[in-house]
Protein backbone atom coordinates (compact mmCIF):
# COMPACT_ATOMS: atom_id res chain seq x y z
CA UNK A 1 0.00 0.00 0.00
CA UNK A 2 1.09 3.69 -0.51
CA UNK A 3 3.02 5.82 2.18
CA UNK A 4 1.34 8.89 3.35
CA UNK A 5 3.29 12.15 3.21
CA UNK A 6 2.71 15.29 4.40
CA UNK A 7 4.30 17.33 2.34
CA UNK A 8 2.80 14.70 -0.98
CA UNK A 9 -0.34 14.23 0.22
CA UNK A 10 -2.27 11.14 -1.07
CA UNK A 11 -5.34 11.81 0.37
CA UNK A 12 -6.52 12.12 4.04
CA UNK A 13 -7.46 8.72 5.83
CA UNK A 14 -9.52 10.90 8.14
CA UNK A 15 -12.90 8.79 8.90
CA UNK A 16 -13.97 12.47 10.04
CA UNK A 17 -14.02 16.10 9.30
CA UNK A 18 -14.38 17.92 6.08
CA UNK A 19 -14.91 15.61 2.77
CA UNK A 20 -14.48 17.00 -0.54
CA UNK A 21 -16.67 15.63 -3.18
CA UNK A 22 -15.36 16.75 -6.50
CA UNK A 23 -12.76 18.06 -8.28
CA UNK A 24 -12.16 19.22 -11.92
CA UNK A 25 -10.04 17.61 -14.94
CA UNK A 26 -7.75 19.64 -17.04
CA UNK A 27 -6.48 18.83 -20.31
CA UNK A 28 -4.06 20.95 -21.60
CA UNK A 29 -4.49 19.65 -25.35
CA UNK A 30 -8.38 19.74 -25.15
CA UNK A 31 -7.11 23.34 -24.26
CA UNK A 32 -9.66 23.17 -21.57
CA UNK A 33 -9.83 26.06 -18.52
CA UNK A 34 -12.50 28.49 -16.68
CA UNK A 35 -12.18 32.68 -16.91
CA UNK A 36 -13.78 35.33 -15.95
CA UNK A 37 -13.32 39.75 -16.18
CA UNK A 38 -12.44 41.04 -12.80
CA UNK A 39 -12.00 44.36 -12.38
CA UNK A 40 -11.36 46.66 -8.86
CA UNK A 41 -9.98 44.26 -7.37
CA UNK A 42 -6.89 44.47 -4.51
CA UNK A 43 -3.29 44.84 -6.94
CA UNK A 44 -1.57 44.70 -3.01
CA UNK A 45 -3.52 42.14 -0.97
CA UNK A 46 -4.99 38.87 -2.25
CA UNK A 47 -4.62 34.67 -1.42
CA UNK A 48 -4.47 32.21 -4.07
CA UNK A 49 -5.40 28.62 -2.41
CA UNK A 50 -6.23 25.75 -4.60
CA UNK A 51 -5.57 21.71 -4.29
CA UNK A 52 -3.76 20.22 -7.59
CA UNK A 53 -3.03 16.69 -8.51
CA UNK A 54 -0.80 16.60 -11.68
CA UNK A 55 -1.65 13.98 -14.53
CA UNK A 56 1.22 15.18 -16.92
CA UNK A 57 4.75 16.56 -15.99
CA UNK A 58 6.65 19.75 -18.01
CA UNK A 59 6.24 23.37 -18.51
CA UNK A 60 1.98 24.15 -17.21
CA UNK A 61 0.41 27.75 -16.66
CA UNK A 62 -1.79 26.81 -13.44
CA UNK A 63 -3.41 30.49 -12.74
CA UNK A 64 -3.12 33.77 -14.51
CA UNK A 65 -4.33 36.90 -14.52
CA UNK A 66 -3.07 40.40 -16.31
CA UNK A 67 -4.01 42.64 -19.04
CA UNK A 68 -1.12 41.13 -21.31
CA UNK A 69 2.12 38.89 -21.55
CA UNK A 70 3.52 42.37 -20.79
CA UNK A 71 1.52 42.70 -17.53
CA UNK A 72 0.35 39.60 -16.01
CA UNK A 73 0.49 38.01 -12.60
CA UNK A 74 1.23 33.53 -13.40
CA UNK A 75 1.36 30.77 -11.09
CA UNK A 76 2.95 28.28 -13.15
CA UNK A 77 5.23 24.85 -13.70
CA UNK A 78 8.54 25.48 -15.45
CA UNK A 79 9.95 22.49 -18.26
CA UNK A 80 11.76 21.01 -14.78
CA UNK A 81 8.69 20.91 -12.26
CA UNK A 82 10.16 23.29 -10.32
CA UNK A 83 7.16 26.25 -9.09
CA UNK A 84 6.92 29.71 -10.17
CA UNK A 85 4.71 32.61 -8.91
CA UNK A 86 5.73 35.63 -10.38
CA UNK A 87 4.39 39.41 -11.43
CA UNK A 88 6.13 40.74 -15.17
CA UNK A 89 5.57 44.36 -15.65
CA UNK A 90 8.63 44.38 -18.81
CA UNK A 91 10.91 42.81 -15.56
CA UNK A 92 10.47 40.86 -12.47
CA UNK A 93 8.23 42.85 -10.26
CA UNK A 94 8.14 39.86 -7.76
CA UNK A 95 9.26 36.29 -8.13
CA UNK A 96 9.96 33.28 -6.51
CA UNK A 97 11.18 30.16 -7.85
CA UNK A 98 11.03 26.94 -6.20
CA UNK A 99 14.21 24.85 -5.35
CA UNK A 100 11.58 21.83 -4.88
CA UNK A 101 10.29 20.18 -7.90
CA UNK A 102 6.85 18.25 -8.53
CA UNK A 103 6.97 15.54 -9.74
CA UNK A 104 4.68 13.40 -7.64
CA UNK A 105 2.04 12.16 -9.86
CA UNK A 106 -0.12 10.00 -7.28
CA UNK A 107 -0.56 13.28 -5.03
CA UNK A 108 -2.24 16.23 -4.37
CA UNK A 109 -0.56 19.02 -3.43
CA UNK A 110 -2.35 21.86 -1.54
CA UNK A 111 -0.53 24.89 -3.01
CA UNK A 112 -0.98 28.63 -1.08
CA UNK A 113 -0.20 32.02 -2.47
CA UNK A 114 -0.12 34.64 0.48
CA UNK A 115 0.40 38.63 -0.23
CA UNK A 116 0.61 41.84 1.33
CA UNK A 117 2.74 44.20 -0.44
CA UNK A 118 2.24 46.79 2.44
CA UNK A 119 3.84 44.45 5.23
CA UNK A 120 6.86 46.56 6.16
CA UNK A 121 9.04 43.45 6.40
CA UNK A 122 10.13 42.03 3.26
CA UNK A 123 9.68 38.21 3.54
CA UNK A 124 6.34 38.81 4.94
CA UNK A 125 4.88 40.22 1.72
CA UNK A 126 4.59 36.96 -0.43
CA UNK A 127 4.60 33.60 1.56
CA UNK A 128 4.15 30.60 -0.41
CA UNK A 129 2.91 27.33 1.16
CA UNK A 130 2.73 23.39 -0.03
CA UNK A 131 0.61 21.10 2.17
CA UNK A 132 0.59 23.37 5.01
CA UNK A 133 4.89 24.01 5.20
CA UNK A 134 6.09 27.24 4.28
CA UNK A 135 8.39 27.04 1.04
CA UNK A 136 11.71 29.16 1.41
CA UNK A 137 14.49 27.59 -0.46
CA UNK A 138 13.83 29.65 -4.32
CA UNK A 139 16.59 29.42 -6.67
CA UNK A 140 15.19 32.83 -7.96
CA UNK A 141 13.81 35.61 -5.83
CA UNK A 142 12.86 38.88 -6.65
CA UNK A 143 10.67 40.82 -3.97
CA UNK A 144 8.11 43.66 -4.35
CA UNK A 145 8.68 46.80 -2.85
CA UNK A 146 6.50 47.84 -0.14
CA UNK A 147 2.92 48.52 -1.51
CA UNK A 148 3.66 47.75 -5.16
CA UNK A 149 0.73 47.13 -7.44
CA UNK A 150 0.63 44.31 -9.15
CA UNK A 151 -1.55 43.89 -12.60
CA UNK A 152 -4.07 41.42 -11.36
CA UNK A 153 -6.86 42.92 -13.10
CA UNK A 154 -8.45 41.85 -16.33
CA UNK A 155 -9.38 38.44 -16.75
CA UNK A 156 -8.72 35.38 -13.82
CA UNK A 157 -7.99 32.45 -15.33
CA UNK A 158 -7.61 28.93 -13.98
CA UNK A 159 -6.10 26.05 -15.42
CA UNK A 160 -4.78 28.48 -18.30
CA UNK A 161 -3.03 31.72 -18.44
CA UNK A 162 -4.78 33.51 -20.79
CA UNK A 163 -1.95 35.68 -22.57
CA UNK A 164 0.47 33.38 -22.23
CA UNK A 165 2.20 30.88 -24.81
CA UNK A 166 2.63 27.65 -21.98
CA UNK A 167 1.16 24.71 -22.07
CA UNK A 168 -1.88 24.43 -20.02
CA UNK A 169 -2.65 22.57 -17.21
CA UNK A 170 -3.30 18.89 -17.25
CA UNK A 171 -4.50 17.08 -13.99
CA UNK A 172 -7.30 17.76 -10.99
CA UNK A 173 -8.35 20.82 -8.80
CA UNK A 174 -10.50 20.98 -6.28
CA UNK A 175 -11.30 24.00 -3.64
CA UNK A 176 -10.05 26.95 -5.77
CA UNK A 177 -10.00 30.21 -3.41
CA UNK A 178 -9.32 33.42 -4.22
CA UNK A 179 -9.37 35.66 -1.42
CA UNK A 180 -9.32 40.08 -2.64
CA UNK A 181 -8.22 42.26 -0.16
CA UNK A 182 -7.21 39.40 2.59
CA UNK A 183 -3.54 37.17 2.78
CA UNK A 184 -4.77 34.68 4.84
CA UNK A 185 -3.08 32.20 7.31
CA UNK A 186 -2.07 29.05 5.95
CA UNK A 187 -4.19 27.61 8.83
CA UNK A 188 -7.34 29.34 7.32
CA UNK A 189 -7.40 26.86 4.22
CA UNK A 190 -6.25 23.63 5.87
CA UNK A 191 -5.48 21.56 9.00
CA UNK A 192 -3.09 18.67 9.90
CA UNK A 193 -5.20 15.74 10.59
CA UNK A 194 -4.84 13.82 13.70
CA UNK A 195 -5.06 10.68 12.74
CA UNK A 196 -2.37 10.36 10.01
CA UNK A 197 -0.70 13.60 10.37
CA UNK A 198 -1.04 15.06 6.66
CA UNK A 199 -2.29 18.44 5.66
CA UNK A 200 -5.70 18.02 4.59
CA UNK A 201 -8.84 20.34 3.66
CA UNK A 202 -11.21 22.67 5.55
CA UNK A 203 -14.62 24.58 4.90
CA UNK A 204 -13.14 27.37 3.27
CA UNK A 205 -17.12 28.99 2.51
CA UNK A 206 -16.97 31.18 5.81
CA UNK A 207 -13.95 33.30 4.54
CA UNK A 208 -13.85 36.98 3.69
CA UNK A 209 -13.86 36.83 0.09
CA UNK A 210 -13.63 40.67 -0.53
CA UNK A 211 -15.47 42.06 -3.86
CA UNK A 212 -13.92 39.98 -6.23
CA UNK A 213 -13.21 37.07 -3.97
CA UNK A 214 -14.76 33.56 -5.69
CA UNK A 215 -14.83 30.01 -4.71
CA UNK A 216 -14.60 27.24 -7.45
CA UNK A 217 -15.77 23.85 -5.53
CA UNK A 218 -16.86 21.73 -8.53
CA UNK A 219 -19.90 20.37 -6.95
CA UNK A 220 -22.15 21.36 -10.13
CA UNK A 221 -21.62 19.19 -12.97
CA UNK A 222 -23.65 21.57 -15.86
CA UNK A 223 -21.87 24.63 -14.29
CA UNK A 224 -18.37 23.76 -13.10
CA UNK A 225 -17.70 27.22 -13.44
CA UNK A 226 -20.18 28.40 -10.57
CA UNK A 227 -18.75 30.78 -7.81
CA UNK A 228 -19.76 29.12 -4.66
CA UNK A 229 -19.33 32.13 -3.08
CA UNK A 230 -22.32 33.86 -4.92
CA UNK A 231 -20.01 35.76 -7.78
CA UNK A 232 -20.22 36.20 -11.38
CA UNK A 233 -19.41 32.69 -12.48
CA UNK A 234 -16.51 31.97 -14.81
CA UNK A 235 -16.35 31.12 -17.93
CA UNK A 236 -15.93 27.33 -19.65
CA UNK A 237 -13.50 26.91 -22.24
CA UNK A 238 -13.90 23.06 -23.34
CA UNK A 239 -15.20 22.21 -19.82
CA UNK A 240 -18.57 20.01 -19.57
CA UNK A 241 -20.01 17.95 -17.20
CA UNK A 242 -18.17 15.16 -18.08
CA UNK A 243 -14.58 16.78 -16.92
CA UNK A 244 -16.20 16.36 -13.08
CA UNK A 245 -14.60 13.60 -10.76
CA UNK A 246 -14.94 12.21 -7.54
CA UNK A 247 -11.31 12.12 -7.25
CA UNK A 248 -9.81 14.73 -4.94
CA UNK A 249 -7.65 15.57 -1.75
CA UNK A 250 -9.90 13.52 0.77
CA UNK A 251 -10.10 10.71 -1.45
CA UNK A 252 -7.41 9.79 -4.21
CA UNK A 253 -8.30 7.20 -6.89
CA UNK A 254 -5.32 4.93 -8.90
CA UNK A 255 -4.53 6.64 -11.75
CA UNK A 256 -1.78 6.11 -14.71
CA UNK A 257 1.35 6.77 -13.51
CA UNK A 258 2.97 8.68 -16.25
CA UNK A 259 6.78 8.16 -14.76
CA UNK A 260 6.47 4.42 -15.44
CA UNK A 261 5.37 3.83 -18.68
CA UNK A 262 7.56 1.98 -21.73
CA UNK A 263 7.65 3.78 -24.22
CA UNK A 264 8.24 7.08 -23.55
CA UNK A 265 6.09 7.69 -26.61
CA UNK A 266 3.10 6.45 -25.55
CA UNK A 267 1.06 9.59 -24.44
CA UNK A 268 -1.25 9.55 -20.82
CA UNK A 269 -3.62 12.15 -20.93
CA UNK A 270 -7.71 12.50 -19.60
CA UNK A 271 -6.83 12.70 -15.91
CA UNK A 272 -4.23 10.12 -16.44
CA UNK A 273 -6.62 7.25 -17.41
CA UNK A 274 -6.23 7.29 -21.28
CA UNK A 275 -2.97 6.12 -22.78
CA UNK A 276 -3.01 6.44 -26.69
CA UNK A 277 -0.42 4.65 -28.94
CA UNK A 278 -0.10 5.37 -32.64
CA UNK A 279 3.34 3.47 -33.88
CA UNK A 280 5.07 0.07 -33.26
CA UNK A 281 4.35 -3.63 -32.45
CA UNK A 282 5.36 -6.03 -29.94
CA UNK A 283 4.50 -6.98 -26.18
CA UNK A 284 6.78 -4.40 -25.15
CA UNK A 285 4.32 -1.01 -24.55
CA UNK A 286 3.63 -1.74 -20.91
CA UNK A 287 1.86 0.93 -18.17
CA UNK A 288 1.02 0.83 -14.29
CA UNK A 289 -1.19 2.44 -11.78
CA UNK A 290 -0.19 5.32 -9.22
CA UNK A 291 -1.28 2.43 -6.36
CA UNK A 292 -0.23 -0.66 -5.83
CA UNK A 293 -1.66 -3.02 -2.85
CA UNK A 294 -0.64 -5.65 -0.56
CA UNK A 295 -3.64 -6.37 1.34
CA UNK A 296 -7.30 -6.30 0.72
CA UNK A 297 -9.48 -6.89 -2.32
CA UNK A 298 -9.74 -4.44 -5.07
CA UNK A 299 -12.00 -3.73 -8.70
CA UNK A 300 -11.19 -1.80 -11.58
CA UNK A 301 -12.37 -1.88 -14.81
CA UNK A 302 -10.70 -1.25 -18.44
CA UNK A 303 -10.86 -1.28 -21.97
CA UNK A 304 -8.88 -1.92 -24.82
CA UNK A 305 -9.32 -0.74 -28.88
CA UNK A 306 -7.33 -0.82 -31.52
CA UNK A 307 -4.29 -3.77 -31.21
CA UNK A 308 -3.74 -6.71 -28.85
CA UNK A 309 -2.71 -6.50 -25.54
CA UNK A 310 -2.45 -7.84 -21.82
CA UNK A 311 -4.14 -6.85 -18.98
CA UNK A 312 -2.76 -8.39 -15.29
CA UNK A 313 -0.31 -7.54 -12.25
CA UNK A 314 3.15 -6.96 -11.42
CA UNK A 315 5.22 -7.57 -8.28
CA UNK A 316 6.26 -4.14 -6.78
CA UNK A 317 10.01 -5.17 -6.69
CA UNK A 318 9.66 -6.59 -10.52
CA UNK A 319 8.26 -3.42 -11.68
CA UNK A 320 11.03 -0.98 -10.13
CA UNK A 321 13.55 -3.75 -11.45
CA UNK A 322 12.81 -3.96 -15.27
CA UNK A 323 10.87 -0.62 -15.50
CA UNK A 324 11.14 0.94 -18.07
CA UNK A 325 12.87 -1.83 -20.44
CA UNK A 326 9.32 -2.67 -21.76
CA UNK A 327 8.86 -5.77 -20.39
CA UNK A 328 4.95 -6.79 -20.94
CA UNK A 329 3.11 -7.81 -18.10
CA UNK A 330 3.13 -11.78 -17.72
CA UNK A 331 6.83 -11.98 -18.48
CA UNK A 332 8.80 -12.48 -15.36
CA UNK A 333 8.06 -15.12 -13.32
CA UNK A 334 6.35 -13.69 -10.04
CA UNK A 335 4.16 -11.11 -12.93
CA UNK A 336 0.64 -12.53 -15.02
CA UNK A 337 -1.06 -10.81 -18.05
CA UNK A 338 -4.19 -11.99 -19.80
CA UNK A 339 -3.65 -11.63 -23.62
CA UNK A 340 -6.91 -10.46 -25.65
CA UNK A 341 -5.00 -11.84 -28.66
CA UNK A 342 -5.57 -16.11 -27.74
CA UNK A 343 -7.60 -15.87 -24.38
CA UNK A 344 -4.26 -16.91 -22.55
CA UNK A 345 -2.90 -16.05 -19.65
CA UNK A 346 0.86 -15.68 -19.30
CA UNK A 347 2.79 -16.07 -16.11
CA UNK A 348 6.83 -16.36 -17.35
CA UNK A 349 6.29 -15.42 -21.07
CA UNK A 350 4.71 -18.88 -20.90
CA UNK A 351 0.57 -18.86 -22.04
CA UNK A 352 -1.25 -21.29 -19.80
CA UNK A 353 -2.93 -22.82 -22.30
CA UNK A 354 -6.83 -22.45 -23.40
CA UNK A 355 -8.70 -20.24 -20.79
CA UNK A 356 -10.58 -17.17 -21.67
CA UNK A 357 -12.30 -15.41 -24.39
CA UNK A 358 -10.34 -13.77 -26.78
CA UNK A 359 -10.77 -10.69 -28.80
CA UNK A 360 -11.35 -8.65 -26.29
CA UNK A 361 -9.94 -5.71 -27.73
CA UNK A 362 -12.86 -3.62 -28.68
CA UNK A 363 -15.16 -1.11 -27.64
CA UNK A 364 -17.89 -3.33 -27.12
CA UNK A 365 -16.02 -5.01 -24.35
CA UNK A 366 -15.41 -3.89 -20.43
CA UNK A 367 -12.30 -5.60 -18.70
CA UNK A 368 -12.78 -6.42 -14.97
CA UNK A 369 -9.74 -6.88 -12.46
CA UNK A 370 -10.52 -8.44 -9.40
CA UNK A 371 -7.12 -8.98 -7.48
CA UNK A 372 -7.97 -10.83 -4.19
CA UNK A 373 -4.45 -10.08 -1.99
CA UNK A 374 -5.86 -11.63 0.40
CA UNK A 375 -5.98 -15.14 -0.82
CA UNK A 376 -3.67 -14.18 -3.53
CA UNK A 377 -5.63 -14.64 -6.32
CA UNK A 378 -6.45 -12.58 -9.47
CA UNK A 379 -10.02 -12.74 -11.83
CA UNK A 380 -11.25 -11.00 -15.39
CA UNK A 381 -13.89 -10.63 -16.38
CA UNK A 382 -15.42 -9.54 -19.27
CA UNK A 383 -18.86 -8.14 -19.21
CA UNK A 384 -19.93 -8.84 -16.16
CA UNK A 385 -19.13 -12.73 -17.34
CA UNK A 386 -15.76 -13.91 -15.36
CA UNK A 387 -13.45 -16.22 -17.21
CA UNK A 388 -12.95 -19.88 -16.31
CA UNK A 389 -16.22 -19.54 -14.13
CA UNK A 390 -14.53 -17.67 -11.53
CA UNK A 391 -16.27 -16.27 -8.52
CA UNK A 392 -14.31 -13.36 -7.04
CA UNK A 393 -16.62 -13.15 -4.13
CA UNK A 394 -16.93 -16.81 -3.58
CA UNK A 395 -13.12 -17.18 -3.98
CA UNK A 396 -12.86 -19.97 -6.48
CA UNK A 397 -11.61 -20.51 -9.93
CA UNK A 398 -9.29 -17.38 -9.54
CA UNK A 399 -5.98 -17.43 -11.08
CA UNK A 400 -3.37 -17.49 -8.03
CA UNK A 401 -0.47 -15.04 -8.30
CA UNK A 402 2.79 -16.58 -8.68
CA UNK A 403 4.33 -14.39 -5.80
CA UNK A 404 3.08 -15.49 -2.38
CA UNK A 405 4.37 -12.34 -0.43
CA UNK A 406 5.27 -9.05 -2.70
CA UNK A 407 3.10 -6.42 -3.15
CA UNK A 408 1.18 -5.96 -6.40
CA UNK A 409 0.98 -3.11 -9.60
CA UNK A 410 -1.92 -3.40 -11.42
CA UNK A 411 -0.75 -3.83 -15.46
CA UNK A 412 -1.44 -3.01 -19.18
CA UNK A 413 0.65 -3.86 -22.28
CA UNK A 414 0.21 -3.13 -25.81
CA UNK A 415 0.55 -5.21 -28.73
CA UNK A 416 1.14 -2.07 -31.37
CA UNK A 417 -1.07 0.67 -31.57
CA UNK A 418 -4.14 1.17 -29.56
CA UNK A 419 -6.05 3.11 -27.04
CA UNK A 420 -6.27 1.76 -23.10
CA UNK A 421 -8.93 3.41 -20.81
CA UNK A 422 -8.57 3.01 -17.00
CA UNK A 423 -11.63 3.02 -14.38
CA UNK A 424 -10.74 3.05 -10.83
CA UNK A 425 -13.86 4.88 -10.33
CA UNK A 426 -12.91 8.45 -9.71
CA UNK A 427 -12.70 9.15 -13.27
CA UNK A 428 -12.81 7.81 -16.78
CA UNK A 429 -13.55 8.45 -20.44
CA UNK A 430 -15.55 5.16 -20.83
CA UNK A 431 -19.29 5.09 -21.64
CA UNK A 432 -20.72 4.22 -18.16
CA UNK A 433 -24.79 3.43 -18.31
CA UNK A 434 -25.14 2.20 -14.91
CA UNK A 435 -22.85 3.86 -12.10
CA UNK A 436 -22.55 1.53 -9.85
CA UNK A 437 -20.02 1.96 -6.94
CA UNK A 438 -18.84 -0.28 -4.33
CA UNK A 439 -20.25 -1.14 -1.18
CA UNK A 440 -18.65 1.99 1.28
CA UNK A 441 -20.20 4.03 -1.75
CA UNK A 442 -17.01 5.10 -3.43
CA UNK A 443 -16.28 5.21 -7.43
CA UNK A 444 -18.46 4.83 -10.25
CA UNK A 445 -18.42 1.73 -12.45
CA UNK A 446 -20.33 -0.05 -15.49
CA UNK A 447 -20.74 -3.45 -13.25
CA UNK A 448 -20.59 -3.34 -9.55
CA UNK A 449 -18.14 -4.75 -7.71
CA UNK A 450 -18.13 -7.98 -6.29
CA UNK A 451 -19.19 -8.48 -3.04
CA UNK A 452 -16.38 -7.60 -0.88
CA UNK A 453 -14.25 -5.75 -3.41
CA UNK A 454 -13.74 -2.33 -3.20
CA UNK A 455 -12.66 0.74 -5.40
CA UNK A 456 -8.75 1.28 -5.18
CA UNK A 457 -8.97 5.17 -3.38
CA UNK A 458 -7.37 6.54 -0.39
CA UNK A 459 -10.22 5.75 1.78
CA UNK A 460 -10.32 2.22 0.81
CA UNK A 461 -6.88 2.03 1.64
CA UNK A 462 -7.00 3.01 4.39
CA UNK A 463 -9.75 0.47 6.02
CA UNK A 464 -8.63 -2.06 3.81
CA UNK A 465 -5.08 -2.17 2.47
Amino acid sequence: MEVLQRTANRGSISTGGYEVDNSCKFEDANSEGLHKAISSMSRVTFTLSFWIKRTALGAQRIVGAGASGDNEVIIHFKSDNTLEFYSWEGAYAMRYLTNRVFRDTSAWYHLAFLVDTTNGTAGDRVKIYVNGVQETSFSATTVPGQNSQFDFTNNLYVGKAGAAADADFSGYMSEFVYLDGTQAASTDLGEVDSDSGIWKPIDVSGLTFGTNGAYLDFKDSANLGNDANGGTDFTETNITAADQATDTPTNNFATLNPLFKYPSSQVISQGATLVTRTSGSGLNKTFYTTQGVTSGKWYIEAQLSGSHGMVGATTMTSMSSYAPDGTYTGTQSTDIGYYSYNGQYYIGASGQGAWGEGNWNTTSHIMQIAIDMDNRKIYFGINNTYQASGNPAGNSNGITLPDTSDGYMLAFSYDGSGVWKLNTGGYTTMTISSAASDANGYGTFEYAPPTGYYALCTKNLAEYG
